[in-house]
């Protein structure tokens, strides 16, 4: 059956017309084609445009990822040739997106809305009606029930030939744009989150305040920009006296006055100006404080280890340097030669976290730090926690002080980060999970009425288009 307007006779004139329409094209393309840098550029356009390109930057990123899980390996993901990678990837995401952009774009806002009769038939589903409704009628009806299905509808009229297009469910056409803008996203928020962000240790004394942490990558100390206190570190033990978790109760003060505090644990951390403090660990701090005559005291911290394995509990002096304390205008070295967690030997009715009774071999110099020969350094003994000794005047205490181990982060490109995943999942909801439905409708007239075709295409199966043409097809029926 030939539908009308559907084939278009073209005379002599015409065609060479056309003939030449097509030849000064042609030359037109042959003087315009790219050369030098231009040409350069749209090579490279090309190559970043093509998918065998993405395939194969994706092969190499994943043989790199593996390579790089070895033990032994180098640290791949922090080497310039994996970001090179990277960075490729991202520029073919990008070109890619940027080619189809104008597609999804025409389609979403601009579509074609009047094709022929034939074409709307040879859409994946289709329908032709003979109805007694005039034209104007039948489209009318056509326009008001599709609109009720919650379909957008366009239409023009050419010679005749009524043109419908009605679609829903164009989100669906952004997933995979969505999808490729995640990734750009993600990566926008890994480099901002690298670039000004950093990661660092603070160890705080029970009561004790502090303002700087260090940083994990150099070790070296810096500003927090504001005080942190320990008021308390508590840690839970089960049944058997084992530890089972601790947390500590902090407060930030900020210009001198109280901001924020909080008990925090491994799985509730602070935040206080973009900074993150994480509980990460515990251990004992081995204060000794020294008493001059006149009363004037200072003291000196040194660390001892915990480790924790299979139950039990582990304390372990690292390698510690002798440290000074200034007491008016004299320094008076302190050094702790040896640790024990168990001086006296009690046995504990369970294990506790922390030792039952701490001791340490002390030693100190009066002449620190100028003189450091071992015969300037003089052994007080083992003292234990909480005892005092005397020693040319001066008063030697050694104090067990609990002490919080936090990890603190700052990521200002965590936002982003959380925008590109959620971008993400938007992606694959639109890609998947919607159909983009469209129905296209031709309203011909004719003596008896209106001839109407109605074509119908989506990713889903056709059957998804059942009541549409159940409820065109009803709305078609005369009512006499």
């Amino acid at each position: 059956m030939n539908w009308p307007g559907s084939q278009n006779k073209r005379t002599k004139e015409q065609i060479i017309v056309s003939d030449r329409e097509v030849h000064n094209h042609k030359s037109d393309v042959e003087e315009t084609e790219p050369i030098g840098e231009l040409a350069i550029f749209a090579s490279l356009w090309k190559l970043f445009s093509s998918m065998k390109t993405a395939i194969v930057l994706l092969l190499l990123l994943a043989l790199a990822s593996v390579f790089g899980t070895f033990k032994e390996a180098p640290d791949v993901y922090h080497s310039w040739w994996y970001a090179t990678l990277l960075g490729l990837m991202l520029v073919n995401l990008l070109v890619c997106s940027i080619n189809r952009f104008g597609i999804a774009w025409r389609r979403t806002f601009s579509p074609a809305i009047s094709i022929t009769p034939k074409q709307v038939g040879a859409m994946k589903r289709s329908e032709q009606f003979c109805t007694p409704l005039p034209s104007q009628e039948a489209t009318a009806r056509i326009v008001t029930t599709l609109r009720s299905r919650a379909y957008k509808v366009l239409h023009v009229e050419e010679e005749g030939n009524i043109s419908l297009y009605s679609t829903k469910g164009r989100l669906a056409i952004w997933g995979p744009y969505l999808t490729h803008l995640s990734i750009l996203v993600i990566f926008l928020g890994a480099v901002i989150g690298a670039k000004f962000g950093f990661e660092g240790v603070v160890v705080i004394p029970e009561g004790e305040m502090v303002s700087v942490y260090f940083a994990k990558d150099s070790g070296q100390e810096k500003p927090l920009g504001f005080e942190l206190k320990l008021h308390n570190f508590h840690i839970v033990c089960d049944n058997q006296g084992r530890p089972s978790a601790y947390n500590s109760d902090l407060e930030v003060f900020d210009g001198g006055r109280s901001a924020l505090r909080k008990v925090i644990d491994v799985n509730r951390p602070l935040t206080y100006k973009g900074i993150s403090f994480f509980q990460a660990s515990y251990g004992l701090t081995l204060r000794v404080a020294v008493t001059s005559p006149n009363g004037e005291t200072g003291s000196a911290n040194f660390w001892i280890d915990v480790v924790e394995s299979e139950g039990s509990v582990d304390y372990r002096l690292p390698n510690v340097e002798p440290q000074g304390i200034r007491l008016g205008g004299k320094e008076m070295g302190v050094f702790i030669h040896d640790f024990a967690p168990n001086f006296r030997g009690m046995v504990p009715k369970y294990m506790v976290a922390l030792p039952p009774d701490p001791a340490a071999l002390i030693y100190l110099n009066e002449r620190y730090p100028s003189e450091m020969s071992v015969e300037n350094w003089k052994s007080l003994g083992w003292i234990r926690s909480g005892q005092t000794v005397d020693f040319s005047g001066y008063k030697v205490t050694l104090e067990a002080i609990e002490y919080s181990k936090l990890d603190i982060s700052r990521n200002p490109g965590l936002p982003i980060l959380y925008a590109g995943f959620m971008l993400v999942l938007f992606g694959i909801l639109a890609a998947f999970y919607i159909n983009h439905r469209i129905i296209r409708v031709s309203v011909l007239s004719s003596e008896d009425g209106a001839l109407v075709v109605v074509g119908a295409t989506s990713r889903a199966d056709s059957s998804i288009f059942d009541k549409d043409f159940e409820r065109i097809r009803d709305c078609l029926k005369s009512e006499s």
